[in-house]
């Protein structure tokens, strides 16, 4: 056992070394954490196997981004995995988001419009939306959402070669009861 362990620091992989220590340049996504405990915990994929948390490899093309929101930030929506279809293995992610609020993701395969929100603060950018998840945000600022691409689309899979836009619209408070949304996401599936 490492003189770290002993103290009763953190050794997420047993390794003896403290994972402060042991996060230094092996730490992708800046949580304190080393990637590998990352990726054995679940809380990071790791789709091809190479131990970098999927996070730290994103997927997809942004674009039409959101206003500040009362947490100070421009919430971003980021794709974690693979845009195989056969893979299966994709999740979203929207960061800086206000806590404890409810958001929506929304889905088109219509390509993406950039269209005023009656009164919000954020621009939709999702052409004729579909909602496909409703998550809180909690006290983390950050929602997510694994994509079965087996059941998508109204229960028929995605098909190698389409292209969907997302995108996250969620509640705020900014100074008024408001909504607002992250980027949208293009995917175009392999």
């Amino acid at each position: 056992m490492g003189a770290d362990s002993m103290f009763g620091l953190d050794d997420c992989n047993g390794n003896g070394v403290s994972d402060t220590i042991d996060a230094i340049g092996n730490d992708c996504n800046l949580n304190g954490i080393p990637d590998e405990c990352d990726v054995a915990s679940g809380e990071s994929f790791d789709c091809n196997g190479n131990g970098v948390p999927d996070e730290c490899e994103p997927v997809g093309v942004q674009h039409c981004y959101g206003a500040t929101n009362s947490a100070g930030f421009v919430a971003l929506l980021f794709a974690e995995g693979s845009e195989v279809v056969a893979d299966n293995c994709l999740r979203l992610r929207a960061f800086g988001l206000p806590l404890n609020k409810t958001a929506w993701f929304l889905m088109s395969d219509l390509g993406g419009v950039n269209s005023a929100l009656t009164n919000s603060q954020g621009t939709l950018c999702v052409n004729w939306p579909g909602v496909i998840y409703i998550a809180k945000t909690k006290s983390t600022g950050v929602v997510k959402m694994k994509l079965d691409l087996k059941t998508l689309v109204g229960g028929y899979p995605v098909l190698p070669g389409e292209t969907y836009t997302f995108q996250v619209l969620y509640l705020d408070k900014n100074p008024k009861r408001t909504s607002n949304t992250t980027n949208a996401l293009d995917l175009t599936f392999q």
